[in-house]
């Protein structure tokens, strides 16, 4: 939490406290790293005789707790990280949905490098 109003302060100061398209990328990516960092706390070791855990002097249950808690924040940074690009595309660069998310014809072998609108 700490941050990401760090670092959302610190592009707005960058910016002169205007919203501009490449400040929703910044911050749109911090949610991305906050995800990726709650991602790396949600591998604390769960488990009731984690050497991690002992040589830190830390009981199983807070491990526990340290994993759902990040596990929480992961999912729900992520889903911000990937709901504010859809907000930047469809919104900011007036992109349409189509335009964002390939057709099925992209996605099969046979058209997946011979055409350069996939």
């Amino acid at each position: 939490l700490v941050y990401g109003m760090r670092s959302v302060g610190g592009h707005m100061a960058d910016n002169g406290f205007e919203f501009s398209q490449s400040l929703h990328k910044h911050v749109a990516n911090d949610f991305g790293k906050l995800s990726a960092f709650a991602m790396s706390a949600f591998l604390v070791p769960v488990a009731r005789h984690s050497i991690l855990l002992e040589c830190l002097g830390l009981d199983p249950r807070y491990g526990l707790r340290v994993h759902i808690f990040s596990g929480c924040i992961a999912v729900v940074t992520g889903l911000g990280h990937g709901i504010y690009w859809f907000f930047i595309w469809m919104l900011v660069q007036k992109k349409e949905f189509w335009e964002i998310i390939p057709s099925g014809d992209c996605w099969t072998k046979t058209r997946r490098h011979e055409d350069e609108d996939c």
